[in-house]
């Protein structure tokens, strides 16, 4: 058994050490070729190509300890310089305009790349590729070799329902100060591909469940309840289990909320668990609230 899996394992390292390798293996290989056709011409043709093939004996069988770092380099130039290709990907799948932004290095998603056997280590690697919207909704892709994943739909549904409650608010007259932020715990797992049409919907089918609306005031605005559940009816139709949590903090901490969201740690890229920490000391109200609750509870009342 121990034999057995000694074999598997040798064979693996060769067919890694080729799969790493095989830019350096095949120009050694040319030139072996050319000494083999030029011999005549050349003194000691022998032992430079016994040279020449114990170093590639040695690139192959040692293919596990260089070869994932070595093998960034190639993969690098399959998997960059796609933005014209995602942005046109994105624009069709969404029906919308989208503009390229900016583009990461290419990096490796799994930090055992190339320990397991028959592991293909191609689609470890991945470059994140950010677009925006024309209302400046951040459109973030992770490109693998020929695959995509798209995080726009939620971005975009959070800031659909954001924008409804703002929207409510000015057509009824409501001028005091307030900042809302959708939160979704599972932002970064609320992927599609890039080449499947966009799931119907999204927000009432995907949004709500473990989400988490947070609603910040420097001075406290009367009926605020009564006034976000009538702004979120307005877009959500569906039974989301959203979590309100409304607090009045001194402007200090008002101002640091704002900041800390709209910055490009939270806005511009995929987060999970980034919460801001508020200083309890400049929490002068707070209170949480369901929205499924309100929702039942305004469905019977209408039944009956």
């Amino acid at each position: 058994m121990e034999f057995s899996w000694g074999l598997i394992y040798l064979l693996d390292t060769i067919l890694k050490g080729f799969q790493y390798g095989w830019i350096i293996l095949i120009s050694l290989l040319i030139i072996i070729i050319f000494l083999s056709i030029k011999r005549k011409s050349i003194k000691h043709y022998k032992q430079i190509i016994a040279i020449l093939i114990l170093v590639s004996v040695f690139i192959i069988f040692t293919s596990r300890l260089w070869g994932p770092k070595f093998y960034t380099n190639i993969i690098n130039i399959q998997i960059n310089k796609k933005e014209s290709m995602i942005e046109e990907k994105l624009e069709k799948k969404y029906n919308k305009n989208f503009t390229f932004l900016s583009k990461g290095k290419t990096k490796i998603t799994d930090p055992y790349a190339g320990s397991t056997l028959g592991q293909d280590i191609t689609y470890d690697y991945s470059v994140t590729y950010k677009f925006k919207d024309d209302d400046g909704v951040i459109a973030i892709v992770e490109y693998k070799k020929d695959s995509g994943w798209d995080y726009y739909q939620v971005k975009r549904a959070e800031y659909d329902i954001e924008q409804a409650i703002y929207r409510y608010a000015k057509k009824n007259g409501i001028q005091d100060e307030f900042y809302v932020k959708e939160l979704s715990r599972f932002e970064s797992i609320k992927d599609s591909k890039l080449d499947l049409p966009p799931i119907d919907d999204f927000i009432n089918r995907e949004m709500g469940n473990s989400d988490y609306l947070l609603f910040v005031m420097p001075k406290e605005i009367k009926n605020s309840k009564s006034f976000i559940f009538k702004a979120l009816e307005t877009i959500l139709t569906g039974k989301q289990r959203l979590t309100v949590c409304e607090y009045v903090v001194a402007e200090d901490e008002y101002k640091k909320i704002t900041n800390y969201y709209e910055g490009d740690k939270v806005k511009n890229n995929i987060v999970e668990d980034l919460d801001y920490d508020m200083d309890k000391k400049n929490i002068i109200k707070y209170q949480y609230y369901d929205y499924s609750a309100y929702k039942q509870k305004s469905n019977k009342t209408t039944n009956f």
